[in-house]
């Protein structure tokens, strides 16, 4: 399998971690989220699921065959054209669909 952008450009996602106003423990939280903001945490973690990270610091920790991989970290012109979604509403039942048909 061959990972392709689109000449158009292409959809970007992040994920974000929070801790909500009411916690319970938000020291422990903090100290979850500096755990994983450490670059070798971070290496780690691209190892894992494929997701590239906002520590630039963690590519000293990764392979070269990570470190230069175009689909975790795509080339400035492909970021250059692409954009975040904001809520797509309804069509999130359309975007499901294919994804599960695209992973058969």
């Amino acid at each position: 399998m061959h990972y392709l952008y689109p000449e158009e450009g292409t959809i970007f996602w992040m994920d974000n971690m929070v801790i909500p106003k009411h916690a319970e423990n938000k020291d422990a939280a903090y100290a979850f989220i500096n755990f994983l903001m450490k670059p070798e945490n971070q290496a780690v973690l691209v190892e894992e699921i494929g997701y590239a990270v906002p520590n630039l610091r963690s590519l000293q920790h990764l392979p070269e065959s990570l470190r230069n991989s175009e689909v975790i970290f795509p080339p400035i012109e492909v970021k250059q054209k692409g954009q975040f979604l904001s809520d797509i509403g309804d069509a999130v039942s359309i975007y499901n669909q294919y994804w599960l048909e695209l992973k058969k």
